[in-house]
């Protein structure tokens, strides 16, 4: 049974995305020469004063302290080495009024105590829909880079990632646009339904078998019915980065970078494989360890689509995901929640999906989803589910969070029912009842759904409390929470008939 292993001080899960050498940029722009005019040539005198420009270049600087723009996701840790915390702020601002894809982000340090700038940041051309940072150290200089995650939109399920690095006076991109490009690869369709997937940077190939696919190819005119090939002008391609995982592979207190590129035939719905790639950041350039293409990029078995969950107060859970070889972890993540709560609660679940997908990391099998209990004003409950595979051993993983939204604490039972003594005597007296055996010691987890308060305990068991044990000991009026039940039904009926009778 996987147990919640977080330490108090988090170090935060970076998730998604890959990496390349960056690309010089070609200069664009230059004006083309008429030969046909002709020029007065003039008498050129050399001096040492300064040419005065016509008209000033289009440069557009940055006043992090005047500028307004909407916090969208803040973390709090040392980034540039100074021995002291700094707070760091991702902002931006819609790119048209009202709508939920932020444009023109950018990145503040600043100190907590007197609230000074310390550093600033805009990376280039960088948008999208519930943008956030994550800490990782990627340099190993012991000092936490910046990890910024923007989702694109679409169905292609690309992001745009860049990791900044503050240690410098001059905090620079050393995750770049450029570097969103990933692997290389270049694809042709062959005779007899057939692809070839070429990889540059590791110089092999892969012959993907497209026979199942034939009416398909048929119909988009790459492949007459012999499977001889048509000329479509159709080639197979490789998509951006899907996601970017940061984990220490190799234990050398340097995160690796692992990264998931989709590859599609015809369209985007037509997957042909994912490629997955290990990259180092070393002499301040990323170099590619390791490249490797699979048809399937998890179990189906467990995978869904977790759909987006609002919260009574405003806030949206959404999903996302990691993976590591043929391993995948789907994990919650709270956004719209102004604030440091928001990024205490994200890194509690992102940790959690580290440790699990870092039980497999030498060998074995994990698959990890989730399921939103409770999505409250004041609260929220959130439960993991799923199993860890090694050695030919089967462990479950039962682990649930109780989150505190206003301070972004993971609640423990015995804050969620006061006092405790009583409560666990309510609760004996039921397992006696039902002939169920096991002590307060074996209790290690819990969640509330609005209407039961599950207790998880041994090995990934769960026991169901009803309301009319728990509901006179739940913290409801701390969480400002509108706990249903039976007595309390009642009572609002009793209020209303008085009410009514004062009324005549």
């Amino acid at each position: 049974m996987i147990k919640k292993i977080i330490p108090k001080n988090f170090i935060i899960l970076g998730l998604a995305g890959i990496l390349s050498l960056a690309l010089c940029p070609v200069s664009e722009g230059a004006e083309e020469t008429d030969s046909h005019k002709t020029t007065e040539h003039k008498n050129v005198v050399a001096t040492n004063v300064p040419v005065k420009l016509r008209s000033k270049p289009s440069i557009r600087l940055v006043n992090p302290v005047l500028q307004r723009g909407e916090i969208l996701s803040q973390v709090k840790d040392d980034i540039d080495g100074d021995g002291k915390d700094e707070i760091v702020m991702l902002m931006g601002n819609s790119a048209v009024n009202k709508s939920s894809y932020m444009g023109d982000l950018y990145v503040v340090s600043k100190d907590p105590a007197t609230d000074k700038v310390k550093g600033f940041i805009r990376p280039k051309d960088l948008g999208g829909y519930n943008a956030y940072l994550s800490l990782t150290d990627v340099t190993g200089n012991d000092v936490q880079n910046i990890l910024i995650t923007a989702p694109s939109g679409g169905k292609e399920g690309v992001n745009d990632y860049r990791i900044l690095d503050f240690s410098d006076k001059n905090p620079r991109e050393i995750f770049t646009k450029d570097d969103n490009r990933g692997v290389s690869m270049q694809g042709i369709f062959l005779p007899d339904f057939k692809a070839r997937l070429y990889f540059p940077s590791i110089s092999k190939e892969v012959i993907v078998d497209l026979t199942d696919k034939k009416e398909t190819y048929e119909h988009l005119n790459v492949y007459n019915k012999d499977g001889s090939l048509k000329d479509s002008g159709i080639e197979p391609f490789i998509l951006g980065l899907g996601s970017l995982v940061t984990l220490d592979l190799n234990e050398d207190g340097i995160d690796d970078v692992i990264t998931t590129q989709k590859v599609v035939g015809t369209t985007n719905d037509d997957v042909l494989g994912y490629v997955r790639a290990v990259w180092e950041y070393r002499a301040g350039t990323w170099q590619q360890k390791k490249v490797s293409f699979q048809t399937n990029l998890y179990s189906k078995k467990t995978y869904n689509t977790n759909l987006p969950v609002k919260g009574m107060s405003g806030y949206e859970i959404t999903s996302q995901s990691a993976q590591l070889d043929n391993n995948i972890v789907i994990y919650p993540r709270f956004v719209k929640i102004v604030g440091p709560e928001q990024w205490k609660i994200n890194s509690q679940l992102e940790n959690f999906a580290k440790n699990v997908l870092d039980e497999v990391r030498k060998g074995g099998q994990v698959e990890l989803n989730y399921e939103i209990k409770y999505a409250g004003n004041k609260y929220a409950s959130v439960l993991f589910k799923g199993t860890v595979v090694k050695e030919n051993h089967s462990a479950p993983v039962l682990e649930a969070y109780n989150f505190n939204l206003a301070t972004g604490e993971d609640m423990p039972l015995d804050k969620m029912v006061r006092p405790f003594g009583e409560f666990w005597n309510q609760v004996k007296n039921m397992l006696s009842r039902e002939n169920i055996a096991f002590t307060k010691d074996d209790i290690y987890g819990y969640y509330y759904d609005g209407n039961v308060l599950a207790l998880l305990y041994n090995d990934g068991k769960e026991f169901d409390v009803e309301p009319k044990v728990y509901s006179t000991y739940l913290s409801k009026n701390k969480l400002q929470e509108k706990i249903v039940t039976d007595q309390s039904i009642k009572e609002k009926e009793s209020k209303k008939e008085k009410k009514a009778e004062n009324e005549k």
